[in-house]
């Protein structure tokens, strides 16, 4: 078993991070994260809701995985967040963690979500969450996949109704088996021929 660790400062850019383009408001803030840099999501507005979120897609070999290799377990090994504007929500829940097929559909939750009850006074740290079997379709290192982190948020029937929240250091471990790293075929299974004897 080998592994590869994905790290996402956004200390410059999204770092190949895209907007779903939905109800919130998504951007990359340079100028705010820990320590600079982030992914800032505001939703604002009377019974307004969104479910939307940060998409990341190709295939495993684009993210770092061996050409052939077999990709067998992914974990969210953590991530930076923060609230800092909490105004008449009724429920907010961010860093809905999933792995996803080419078409959207989930395959794996690597995080179900943290509930924002309130404005943050300082970053806060998600820490590593367990390891997720990855679907037998999806293990080929040529597969097409998006790794998705979103919210859940609800705002409350009021004009004044809106949320910030930032993302930022999100770390993710793939685990893949290499070729070589299979074990080898004993001897009694191989496939045996008989010489020919010309006599």
């Amino acid at each position: 078993m080998a592994t590869l660790t994905l790290t996402y400062p956004f200390a410059t850019t999204v770092e190949g991070w895209a907007d779903m383009n939905t109800t919130a408001t998504r951007e990359y803030d340079a100028s705010y994260g820990n320590p600079s840099g982030s992914l800032k999501e505001r939703l604002q507005g009377r019974n307004k809701t969104d479910t939307g979120g940060w998409r990341l897609e190709g295939t495993w070999e684009d993210l770092g995985v061996p050409s052939g290799a077999t990709v067998t377990h992914i974990r969210l090994e953590g991530c930076d967040y923060r609230c800092t504007e909490y105004s008449a929500v009724d429920s907010a829940t961010d860093l809905i963690v999933k792995l996803q097929n080419s078409i959207y559909v989930d395959q794996a939750t690597m995080h179900s979500g943290v509930s924002i009850t309130a404005a943050h006074g300082s970053w806060q740290s998600l820490g590593a969450q367990s390891d997720q079997a990855v679907p037998a379709g999806l293990q080929a290192s040529t597969s097409s996949i998006c790794i998705f982190t979103g919210v859940n948020l609800d705002l409350a029937n009021d004009g004044g109704a809106a949320i910030t929240l930032y993302d930022d250091n999100v770390e993710i471990v793939i685990t893949y088996e290499t070729a070589s790293s299979f074990p080898p075929v004993p001897d009694a299974q191989r496939l045996r021929r008989t010489p020919l004897i010309r006599m």
